[in-house]
Order: C-alpha cells, then sequence, then structure tokens
C-alpha cells in the first residue's frame, strides 16, 4: 500500500488509489498518532512542580524544583501575615544559598493618587532585593529565565498591595539576575521578619 503523509502532523494516511490492505491496523496506528498529538497539544503550558506553606518565618527555602525538563519557570508568592522586614532571593544549588555578590535588581514602585515612581538598583550584590516593607496581603510574581541551564540566570515580575496610608493601592516592578553560569535547583525567599504565606512553583513547558 502507498501512502501519503498528512500536511500539518504527518500521520500516515493511504492515497486515495490505494487499497487498505489491514484496514483495522491502519485506524489503529492514525488513531495513535492523533491521540499523541492532542495529547501534547492539550497539554498545559503551566505545570504545577511544588507548593509550601510557611508560618511565622524568616526565610524559605525550596529544593530541587529547577531541572532540565523546563527553561522557564513561574512562582506566586502570597503573604498572609506579618509585617515590616524585606523581601529578597536567593537561588540555591545542592541545598545550598549562592551568596557570591553576582546579584543584580533594578525595582519601580507606582502608588495611586501619586504617578511619581519611586526606584531603586542594586549591583554586586549577595541578593536579589525585591521589596522592602514586606506585609500582609502582598501578592508577588516571578518569572524565572534558565536557573537550571549553565547560564545567566534571570527574574522579572511584579508585587501587588492594597497599599497603606495617603494611597490605596501600588504596584512595585521588579527585574534581577545572577551575572554568572552556576546551575540552580532551588531559590530561598528572605522575609527579613517573621512572615507567613504559601508559595507555588510552576515549569512552563517547552
Amino acid at each position: 500500500m502507498s501512502t501519503s503523509t498528512t500536511t500539518n502532523y504527518g500521520w500516515t494516511i493511504p492515497n486515495d488509489d490505494e487499497l487498505v490492505k489491514n484496514g483495522a491496523a491502519a485506524i489503529r496506528t492514525l488513531g495513535q498518532a492523533i491521540d499523541t498529538t492532542a495529547a501534547a497539544s492539550f497539554a498545559p503550558a503551566l505545570v504545577k512542580i511544588n507548593t509550601t506553606s510557611f508560618s511565622s518565618v524568616s526565610s524559605q527555602q525550596i529544593n530541587d524544583i529547577f531541572s532540565s525538563t523546563y527553561d522557564n519557570y513561574k512562582i506566586y508568592l502570597n503573604i498572609t501575615s506579618g509585617s515590616g522586614g524585606s523581601l529578597s532571593a536567593q537561588f540555591c544549588a545542592g541545598g545550598t544559598p549562592t551568596t557570591t555578590a553576582n546579584y543584580n535588581n533594578v525595582n519601580w514602585l507606582f502608588r495611586s493618587g501619586n504617578a511619581s515612581a519611586v526606584d531603586t538598583a542594586n549591583e554586586n550584590s549577595t541578593t536579589i532585593a525585591i521589596l522592602a516593607g514586606l506585609s500582609s496581603g502582598e501578592g508577588i510574581e516571578f518569572n524565572l529565565y534558565n536557573p537550571f541551564a549553565s547560564q545567566y540566570t534571570l527574574m522579572s515580575g511584579y508585587v501587588s498591595d492594597t497599599g497603606g496610608a495617603g494611597f490605596k493601592s501600588f504596584v512595585t516592578v521588579h527585574g534581577g539576575n545572577f551575572l554568572g553560569t552556576t546551575s540552580f535547583d532551588g531559590i530561598k525567599f528572605n522575609f527579613g521578619t517573621s512572615h507567613s504565606g504559601i508559595i507555588r512553583v510552576y515549569g512552563i513547558r517547552n
């Protein structure tokens, strides 16, 4: 039996002028090809890797979450209680936070009722500084690029909160990096003072 393949996915199909000698096998092969393609096409773009709750701690480390399975990741951090302190991050390798002064960051703070932005920046630091004045109710999103690969690790995201005296809402846009080629498998968040919350880590399907 001579065959052709479909235009988009290359599934094997018979030509119009050919008899299908073994119809059951041909249908089974085509069905398996469709099933495989559909499974890949409908798989979620974000795959949850880890959920970690923490209570009344000044830092929280999560190990063994980055691997060769994904190039990029999303992390959602919700602070449910605590006040004061500040939020920073360090990447971990083999369960140990990396403290070499290769971290850099820049942050912009925008507040309701105040069009001006407050920006901060750090270079050659031992952490990525994300937010000063960490408090209950804040939600933080992180995008991580290539933490497991032996290349520069990049981070970006934002913090959202209800605000405080004199303004009702604020958003901090943050970006940072580790200018080194260390392969990282975990991350540590430092809060400065006692905080509680939950962290969810997702891999972005390649």
